[in-house]
């Protein structure tokens, strides 16, 4: 009896570890916290001009060798109805950026209607326990002046600081999973940036009718005139 219970409970033993070990489709297999940024604002003197120019590293903090190849970067930002917001890198290892592109995309969130992605090659290479790439200087230009005071990525850090705000996540996944560092910005409809009241008229709606509901939201609730007295 007691060899039978031993059995079943090494099996059992077995079962979790297997089960631990499984995730769903879609998931990152690895931790939120595994790779950590760096940031360093190469424009910080100047916050409305036509340029973005983030100087970013990673660092991995875990045990085991990464590959980069497996990971993207992303920055996320506003583009303040500029006229283009166009992704470039300036400077990794020499200005050619080699075994590195970037391409942006397209979201609804908090402090960011765009975002950037530095993707690496399969050459780049892997990022060894606890080691940090060399500077990557991304820039973006706009073609006219922006406020980047409003990016969720953006900040005045003159030398290199551990930053939340750009994230690091698995390559291919959707724009805010995958996550491996860093923290993504939240829906629009979350602390601080609700819609306003009229911004549902607003579809569907030509401009004299928008125009013309937004005066009446303006204009104070009519009154009749008094009765004449008797």
């Amino acid at each position: 009896m007691g060899s039978s219970g031993s059995r079943r409970g090494r099996a059992g033993a077995i079962l979790a570890v297997l089960l631990t070990g499984m995730v769903s489709t879609g998931e990152s297999r690895a931790g939120t916290t595994d790779v950590t940024i760096q940031y360093m604002n190469h424009n910080a003197s100047a916050p409305n001009d036509d340029i973005i120019e983030a100087n970013i590293k990673l660092r991995n903090d875990t045990p085991a060798a990464i590959a980069l190849k497996d990971l993207v970067v992303r920055y996320w930002f506003t583009r303040n109805d500029a006229p283009m917001a166009t992704p470039a890198c300036w400077w990794w290892n020499t200005p050619s950026c080699p075994h590195l592109t970037v391409t942006s995309g397209i979201v609804a969130l908090r402090g960011a209607d765009r975002y950037v992605e530095i993707r690496f090659g399969h050459d780049a290479g892997v990022l060894a326990p606890g080691a940090t790439t060399a500077a990557i200087d991304l820039g973006v230009t706009f073609g006219g002046h922006v406020d980047e005071t409003d990016d969720y990525s953006y900040g005045t850090v003159t030398s290199f600081t551990d930053w939340k705000r750009i994230t690091v996540h698995d390559a291919g996944s959707a724009p805010t999973e995958g996550l491996r560092g860093g923290t993504p910005p939240p829906p629009r409809d979350e602390k601080g940036e609700r819609p306003h009241p009229l911004s549902g008229l607003s579809q569907g709606m030509s401009p004299p009718s928008l125009s013309l509901a937004r005066r009446f939201a303006r204009t104070p609730a009519f009154r009749p005139p008094p009765s004449p007295r008797a």
